[in-house]
């Protein structure tokens, strides 16, 4: 598996997710749950394990989040925290999932401050974006493509996974994965989704419930490739 750890270990280590609640930390607690593997949850709320609040996201700290790492064991981190133009409720100003205190950005230095405190071996996931490559239009794509933003999440994406990987390089404890992740939908969309929200006004206006007759679409201008990753990557 090549893994740091013996399976017998690597099963008894905690992993901690952040983005816990969006499509893909959903889908990494259910992977997580089908191989009994321990886990915390990092969300817009705070961190918690089995749905008991550790720390609220307003009163973290770096020496808060060294503390949980040692308390729990972390040896691993993903970080799945993401947004694009599809999220028809947030604002394209704000480039954070995680909510009301702390941006992308701010979570990952407090992370790592509490990573270098600790100083114990972690493996690191960074959910990178395609859309680093949205100016570029080469295809296929892969790690070696180069990377030609044009808008401010993805350019944000791109400082931080240099920001990670200089991190690496200072700290032989620190393993880094940084995976570009390019958009696929899934039952756990949520409703403000552009297309679960297609989809669930298609099927009201079918069925004809009660003031269903139009799709309200809140971002007409937003311009998102939906390309399917197999058609871009080499």
């Amino acid at each position: 598996m090549g893994l740091y750890f013996s399976e017998e270990i690597y099963i008894a280590l905690t992993a901690l997710i952040i983005g816990s609640n969006g499509q893909d930390g959903t889908l990494m607690k259910f992977f997580f749950d089908e191989l009994g593997r321990k886990y915390l949850d990092f969300n817009r709320i705070g961190i918690s394990k089995n749905n008991s609040l550790i720390a609220s996201s307003s009163k973290l700290t770096p020496q808060i989040l060294s503390d949980i790492f040692e308390e729990f064991g972390i040896s691993e981190i993903y970080f799945l925290v993401g947004e694009n133009d599809s999220d028809e409720v947030r604002g394209a100003g704000n480039t954070s999932n995680m909510g009301y205190f702390w941006t992308s950005k701010e979570i990952l230095y407090m992370v790592l401050e509490a990573i270098a405190k600790v100083k114990v071996r972690i493996k690191f996931l960074y959910a990178n974006s395609a859309l680093i490559f949205a100016g570029t239009r080469v295809y296929p794509q892969n790690e070696n493509t180069t990377a030609k933003p044009l808008e401010k999440y993805a350019l944000q994406k791109l400082a931080m996974a240099s920001e990670l990987q200089y991190f690496q390089e200072k700290n032989d404890f620190f393993q880094l994965y940084n995976l570009i992740f390019y958009n696929h939908e899934s039952i756990y969309r949520k409703p403000k989704f552009f297309t679960r929200k297609v989809i669930e006004s298609a099927i009201k206006i079918a069925n004809s419930d009660y003031g269903a007759d139009k799709i309200v679409i809140n971002k007409p201008n937003a311009i998102i490739d939906m390309s399917h990753a197999e058609d871009l990557i080499a």
